[in-house]
């Protein structure tokens, strides 16, 4: 038997031999709850790993003017580290198993390994890059009064940057490059429209949890986020790519 009837008949097996667009739909969200539990679930190794448990004494303070700059210098590293591996974890899993549904989308084991080793690269980077450059303006927001559309924006950002990583990883997978764009744009609306419903039900869900950390959430409100971003991004993305998987079906090759 062919490679290309073994995978068909696998995907069978593993309930994805209807439409190429079901197939997609099914894969998405699947790569989506999959990818924001897994990233979420780093979580307890985030909190150890960038700890900051450093405290000025009173005694301290007064002999060194300079002992709450190092603590406060030392909470603002913490809180950046916290962003790059959050979002380099999540934007990692995410990457890889939508690029992998696409190929799972269009029968092409070949396609599935190529999109979740793009998609891979693709969202560590993004989910690296962003915090890089966008959580040192929000750590310079006064802590005492800060303005609450800051760690809204950082955030919506952070995720948009996640959320296109892997919408072109599996745009990609299932159309080639005019797959990619198309699937990048959906995926940072999806994102964008995906963070701020988080924010929303955060003020509803969580009233009492602040959320002006580099991090949006915290614990169980962080999945919650993850959830709403990586489900709208899956939705959105795979609604813009329906019409091409429509338009170009993948011949089955399934045994009669």
């Amino acid at each position: 038997m062919s490679p290309g009837l073994e995978a068909d008949g696998l995907l069978a097996v593993l309930g994805f031999s209807g439409s190429s667009p079901e197939r997609l739909w099914i894969g998405a969200i699947a790569a989506a709850l999959l990818g924001a539990i897994m990233g979420w679930s780093f979580s307890p190794v985030l909190d150890a790993w960038t700890r900051f448990d450093r405290v000025a004494t009173p005694t301290e303070r007064a002999a060194d003017m300079g002992a709450m700059s190092r603590l406060i210098g030392g909470r603002n590293e913490q809180e950046l580290r916290e962003a790059v591996i959050g979002m380099g974890c999540l934007g990692g899993v995410l990457g890889l198993l939508s690029g992998a549904a696409g190929g799972v989308a269009r029968r092409t084991p070949r396609g599935a390994v190529g999109g979740a080793s793009l998609g891979l690269i693709l969202g560590v980077a993004a989910g690296v890059a962003s915090p890089e450059l966008l959580v040192p303006t929000l750590l310079r927001v006064p802590s005492a009064n800060p303005w609450p559309a800051i760690p809204v924006f950082v955030h919506t950002a952070d995720y948009v940057a996640v959320g296109a990583a892997a919408a072109t990883a599996l745009g990609l997978a299932v159309a080639g490059r005019a797959g990619a764009v198309r699937a990048a744009i959906a995926g940072a609306i999806g994102a964008t429209f995906g963070s701020l419903l988080f924010h929303a039900l955060h003020g509803i869900l969580f009233p009492l949890e602040r959320e002006f950390g580099a991090m949006p959430g915290i614990h169980a409100s962080r999945l919650l986020g993850h959830l709403c971003v990586a489900l709208s991004v899956a939705c959105c993305t795979a609604i813009a790519l329906v019409p091409y998987l429509r338009l170009h079906p993948t011949p089955s090759t399934l045994p009669r």
